[in-house]
């Protein structure tokens, strides 16, 4: 028999979270049907003889749940889960075919050419050799410039061709959530159990890098790649997503909508890339029926997007 203690907030404002469900499931996701819910301090306390090698979900209306193991809340304090809002639905952004220092360069060419142009028919001097330039003449393509800028940038961002204020508050998150993972790969694992070893996590995240570079991806590693993240558990998912953040720059779940939501891939037939692993991704409602399409950019976006979904509820952190 072991006993298990926690209070579970909310990660905003820190406030305990009063009727939150905690329940007991197994490294397959079944409920094995024993649970408690939190009492008016956000706080619980159950005995149970199926804790050990099994974990807490923990869930609230409205929020994320949790995924933690059961072994880390064996203790005499209160230790904290903390739950974080739900995902706002994918903002698919896509790149800019005209960044704005494009609008300065064009303006700044056409005025070059301006100015060319008039030296050449009046056979004048190159600009500052002393030959009697009339600087005079750079004061409409200087115009050109100026007033060009503003004119094409206001187009441009009325077209939705420039980065908008939406895009820039998306940035930022990014940014941040990046921020937050890439410390999970620098915790203090010492008393945390892991399926593989660092090492091994590390690879894998390399191989998934190799598998996505370029146009064509490596299908074959990557779904021998993802495979490895049905068998992580809590701090294998923690250490793997601060690793993925070291070596790409961006999160696991950014490389989801960067590589699969926002980039077309067309390739079929599929199913023979998951010979072998169609358990792994079962495992992780990842379906390689997915790809019984010939065309199967979709489904793609639909498998990856699970795998991601699985790691941030393993890590038991929010998908961002």
């Amino acid at each position: 028999m072991a006993t298990v203690k926690g209070q579970v907030v909310e990660a905003s404002k820190g406030e305990p979270l009063v009727n939150a469900s905690v329940e007991i499931y197994n490294s397959k996701g079944t409920y094995l049907g024993q649970g408690v819910k939190t009492d008016n301090t956000g706080k619980f306390s159950f005995t149970s003889p199926i804790l050990s090698g099994n974990y807490l979900v923990v869930s609230y209306t409205g929020l994320e749940p949790a995924f933690v193991e059961a072994e880390k809340y064996m203790s005499t304090t209160y230790k904290r889960i903390t739950l974080f809002a739900k995902d706002l639905a994918a903002v698919t952004v896509y790149p800019k075919k005209f960044p704005w220092w494009v609008v300065i360069a064009g303006t700044t060419v056409t005025a070059v050419a301006i100015a060319s142009k008039k030296k050449k028919k009046n056979k004048i001097g190159a600009i500052g050799t002393g030959s009697g330039f009339d600087w005079s003449k750079l004061i409409i393509p200087a115009g050109v410039v100026i007033g060009g800028f503003f004119v094409v940038r206001a187009v441009m961002e009325k077209l939705g061709l420039l980065p908008d204020e939406y895009e820039k508050e998306q940035k930022e998150q990014e940014k941040k959530a990046a921020e937050a993972q890439a410390a999970l790969a620098k915790k203090d694992f010492k008393a945390a159990t892991f399926t593989y070893s660092r090492e091994t996590l590390s690879n894998v995240v390399s191989d998934l890098k190799t598998a996505t570079s370029g146009f064509n991806y490596d299908y074959f590693l990557l779904v021998k790649s993802l495979a490895y993240v049905s068998g992580m558990r809590n701090a294998d998912a923690q250490y793997f997503l601060g690793k993925f953040v070291e070596q790409f720059g961006y999160t696991f779940y950014q490389f989801w909508v960067k590589k699969f939501q926002d980039q077309i891939n067309f390739i079929g037939p599929i199913p023979v890339f998951f010979s072998g692993y169609e358990e792994h991704f079962k495992h992780m409602d990842a379906d390689p029926n997915y790809f019984l399409s010939y065309f199967a950019g979709s489904g793609w976006d639909k498998l990856v997007g699970a795998v991601v979904t699985y790691a941030y509820k393993v890590a038991g952190i929010a998908k961002q």
